[in-house]
């Protein structure tokens, strides 16, 4: 059965051919041709780098980032689809993390940006966040796994057993 991965700002730019390499050999030994890439933004530096996502196995879609500002049809050259944000029942998934006060509804939210392990708010880490950018994991992460770190976390959601659909 093909699998889900997520991953965020991974940020390709061909004047770093070593991060390329290292990046790519990482992605294809985890991802499979049948599987499915959820990217949630900043995919890379400018258009000519997006050339590297020909060389990364999955079924590719992509929530834009605050750095993916290329027009719609660029994109869609290398990504089955794009969106500003993705909402499956009580979990979002977006590039910039959503506002504390929207995660009554919304009780985990996967998403990039930040760069860091976890968010913290009122002082403490705060269990409704998972970043899934490509420094905290190294590349893409299995949603299963994302899912598991999350709960262990603190996160609340209704079904874990239910896979997000695009």
């Amino acid at each position: 059965m093909p699998r889900l991965f997520l991953v965020a700002d991974t940020h390709f730019d061909l004047s770093c051919p070593d991060h390329i390499e290292s990046s790519t050999q990482i992605w294809n030994e985890r991802v499979g041709a049948d599987d499915t890439v959820w990217h949630l933004g900043d995919v890379a530096a400018n258009l000519a780098s997006l050339d590297v996502l020909a060389q990364l196995n999955g079924k590719k879609y992509l929530i834009a980032g605050n750095n993916d500002t290329l027009p719609a049809e660029v994109y869609l050259q290398y990504f089955m689809d794009l969106r500003g944000m993705v909402v499956f029942r009580d979990m979002s998934f977006t590039h910039v993390p959503v506002d504390s006060r929207c995660l009554d509804r919304v009780k985990l939210n996967f998403h990039g940006h930040l760069h860091t392990d976890q968010l913290i708010n009122e002082r403490k880490p705060d269990g409704r966040y998972f970043c899934v950018s490509q420094q905290q994991h190294n590349g893409p992460i299995s949603y299963d796994h994302a899912l598991a770190l999350a709960l262990a976390r603190g996160a609340r959601i209704k079904d874990p057993t239910l896979r997000p659909q695009w």
